[in-house]
């Protein structure tokens, strides 16, 4: 999961310790993350939670070399995946988690379940989205979900969402 606190060209990413805060700077349409429930011990294993205005913003999120995957990245891992078996149990595995969202260390794609920051009132737990650079709207964002199956959604631009990257080739 990224966990960067600053664009591709230095400039810093502003960093949101407080639900009132992050409400001013998604209103203010301001690049910003937290971490998770504001505990930098979270990102450790988790890595931050973006804001849309993050992931589009012409700095460049991602790392250089990489990108933001899009709607049609994300359908193709899940296709891979789904490919593989239609025992949703042996997907799981393959993509790191179980039924009680537990990490595997021999899995194809390692993701941990903590959750997201909903725009209000705050820290939701216990599903594993990543944004996509897809928008489905004005407002919203295609997400790609991770938990007791596959499914996108679409969130809020004013959400705190983690962030996967792909490698350009």
């Amino acid at each position: 999961n990224l966990n960067e606190d600053r664009f591709q060209n230095g400039d810093l990413i502003l960093e949101v310790k407080t639900n009132e805060e992050w409400e001013r700077v998604c209103q203010e349409g301001k690049p910003a993350w937290c971490y998770y429930n504001y505990d930098p011990a979270n990102g450790e294993i988790y890595g931050k939670l973006y804001n849309c205005y993050a992931l589009n913003d012409p700095r460049g999120l991602a790392p250089f070399g990489w990108r933001i995957p899009d709607y049609n990245d994300w359908s193709t891992l899940v296709g891979y995946f789904e490919y593989q078996s239609n025992d949703e149990t042996s997907i799981h595995s393959r993509v790191g988690m179980d039924f009680t969202n537990n990490y595997k260390d021999d899995s194809i794609l390692s993701l941990e379940t903590i959750g997201y920051r909903d725009f209000s009132p705050g820290f939701c737990g216990g599903t594993s989205f990543y944004w996509s650079s897809t928008e489905m709207g004005e407002n919203t964002v295609y997400t790609q979900q991770f938990t007791q199956g596959f499914g996108y959604s679409g969130f809020n631009k004013n959400s705190g969402i983690r962030v996967r990257a792909i490698r350009q080739f």
